[in-house]
């Protein structure tokens, strides 16, 4: 119960960070299709009332009130046993285009912006219930800034910037509250095109919009995976219903519906809009999914409401256009980090030039080669497939504390755990299911180079051996070698560009200027974050506008960890091209200590 109380909380801070998210589907909490709250039946929209929604301008600002509602319930038929879990949170939020401002992409390039900028502030109730406990209720309040930074001359998204509070109080036999202050940058790769959203697919863009318009939009992603594009293709039909009178405005509502993985979640979106106002006036959303056979019940319902505050001055509109094309940058976007080394890659990236002067102390490349002469599993794998890759790999250090002579602080474990996948073809992977005989796709070699403080002046041993390795019945490579760049960014050169962000240089690093390896980790994954192995990540940028930093191949770097200790720093490269992809902090409490 207690596990499913963190979990709750954890929701309620992903949807009030990231609340345009909300989906939408069918039974509303409050008993009707989400066309109340603001509406006026006594006002009649003729029916050839037309809307063109229009630009937005420096100093447009719009205030919305909002409510959030998600539920979800599951049952044990065979035991009796159930527990339901809600959600409920109300607030208000303020939209608003800030005056052009400077700031950098991910390759450390700056540029001339226009900031798109969201403050959020809401309180919300957990209630838990279950036929093992008596049902409570936890309270909580959040407070979230957010900003969306778009590139003047080419017009997309180069970063976006979120700092949240969230706080958590009255929970039964927990003599503390639980709070947690978290910020994020993210840095999506400005040489790739950006997904439209639903909004500028239907009505932005001066599109003029009439009473029974309607359309249906496909989309589909770009891949030679039949199974994954057939499971991702999506078909928004949209249709505009009608109008209505909506917080003193005369609008009208486009109804959006879809059904993600073929209709097993469906999805309904309702956005009402006006001439006067270049943000909705009003949206709703809502999804719900349930399951049902003989041993189970289940079902989770998700609701969203925002709707612009009945008062004159909850929509106040700029005077001053944006300049787009105005960005007088010289060079607008490399195609390779200007700080960094790439080169040729077998296995995986290699240290690089730079690596004596770096933080580490065993080479990718010595590990790899010491794996592949000291384990014949190994060597049976590599030789068994083809185009085989180190999918992830994480570099760990054990500092020897003990070796008092040691003034140099050489000695110590250094620690690369390595996963070589195999990227199976689509008919290898029917074969197997069909078969339920799973191949070993994916096999493991923890190894670990040992310096030791010998008796002496500067002497020391050294020894590399291999700790532990086997294969792993389910474990496969999402990408192949193949599928990524030729050259990747050295592991010395990753941390070079990590250094470049002064909070990372200030919570990473220690007193002599390398990285503090006590609670920190260096790693290596393949297919970290790419749309062609998370598809439901762009179909969330298509309907929200949030656009997440894309990656097939990153170098990502973690101090802490918010369930052992309550804070957590992280950040990561893409090792393709070596841009910033993202800068996470977390401070809190420990759930270690509340959830067990």
């Amino acid at each position: 119960m207690k596990k499913a109380l963190a979990g709750l909380c954890i929701i309620a801070i992903i949807i009030n960070v990231l609340f345009s998210m909300v989906i939408d589907t069918s039974d509303n909490k409050n008993g009707d299709d989400g066309t109340g709250g603001g509406g006026n039946d006594d006002i009649v929209i003729s029916e050839d009332f037309t809307v063109t929604v229009p630009d937005k301008k420096i100093g447009d600002i719009a205030q919305y009130d909002y409510t959030i509602f998600a539920e979800m319930y599951n049952e044990n038929k065979t035991s009796g046993n159930w527990s339901k879990y809600t959600l409920n949170a109300e607030g208000q939020l303020i939209d608003e285009i800030t005056p052009i401002i400077k700031r950098k992409d991910g390759f450390n390039m700056e540029h001339s912006v226009q900031n798109s900028h969201e403050e959020t502030a809401a309180k919300f109730d957990i209630t838990i219930d279950g036929s093992d406990s008596q049902p409570f209720t936890a309270h909580g309040a959040l407070d979230v800034s957010r900003n969306e930074y778009i590139d003047l001359n080419e017009n997309i998204i180069l970063q976006t910037a979120t700092n949240a509070h969230v706080e958590i109080d009255q929970i039964p036999r927990l003599d503390r509250e639980i709070s947690y202050d978290g910020s994020m940058r993210n840095y999506p790769n400005p040489n790739e095109e950006q997904q439209e959203t639903l909004d500028e697919m239907i009505y932005l863009g001066n599109k003029q919009l009439k009473i029974d318009d309607s359309d249906s939009i496909l989309w589909t992603i770009d891949t030679d995976d039949e199974e994954v594009s057939e499971w991702y293709t999506q078909v928004y039909n949209w249709t505009v219903i009608g109008g209505e009178r909506v917080s003193g405005y005369n609008t009208l509502i486009i109804n959006i519906t879809s059904g993600f993985f073929q209709g097993w979640l469906p999805f309904v979106k309702k956005v009402w809009i006006a001439n006067e106002v270049s943000f909705p006036v009003k949206t709703f959303t809502r999804t719900n999914m349930s399951y049902e056979d003989e041993e189970s019940k289940f079902y989770f319902i998700l609701e969203h409401i925002r709707v612009l505050i009945d008062s004159p001055s909850s929509f106040i509109q700029g005077s001053e256009d944006i300049p787009w094309d105005s960005c007088n940058d010289a060079s607008h976007f490399p195609q390779r980090h200007p700080e960094g080394e790439f080169k040729d890659w077998e296995y995986m990236p290699v240290s690089g030039s730079g690596f004596d002067e770096s933080s580490f102390k065993f080479k990718p490349e010595d590990a790899v080669e010491y794996a592949k002469k000291n384990s014949d599993g190994l060597v049976q794998f590599l030789n068994k497939y083809d185009d085989v890759v180190v999918d992830w790999g994480v570099y760990k250090v054990t500092k020897d504390y003990k070796a008092e002579a040691d003034l140099t602080g050489r000695s110590g474990s250094f620690n690369w755990n390595l996963s070589f996948g195999y990227k199976p073809t689509y008919d290898e992977r029917v074969e197997a299911r069909e078969s339920d005989e799973y191949p070993h796709w994916g096999y493991y070699v923890n190894l670990t180079h040992n310096v030791t403080k010998e008796i002496g002046i500067d002497s020391y041993s050294e020894l590399t051996k291999i700790i532990n390795e086997g294969q792993e019945n389910y474990g496969s490579s999402s990408l192949s070698k193949k599928d990524v760049a030729s050259e990747a960014l050295t592991l010395a050169s990753s941390e070079i560009i990590l250094k470049l962000d002064p909070d990372i240089e200030r919570e990473i690093y220690g007193l002599n200027d390398e990285i503090d390896f006590d609670e920190t980790t260096y790693s290596l994954a393949m297919a970290g974050i790419t749309p062609s192995n998370n598809p439901g990540m762009e179909i969330i940028e298509t309907i929200t506008g949030i656009t997440f930093p894309s990656s097939k191949f990153s170098w990502a770097i973690q101090k802490g960890s918010v369930y052992l200790s309550g804070n957590t720093f992280s950040a990561a490269v893409d090792a393709e091209n070596g841009q910033l992809l993202y800068v996470l902090e977390v401070t809190g409490t420990e759930l270690y200590g509340i959830f067990g």
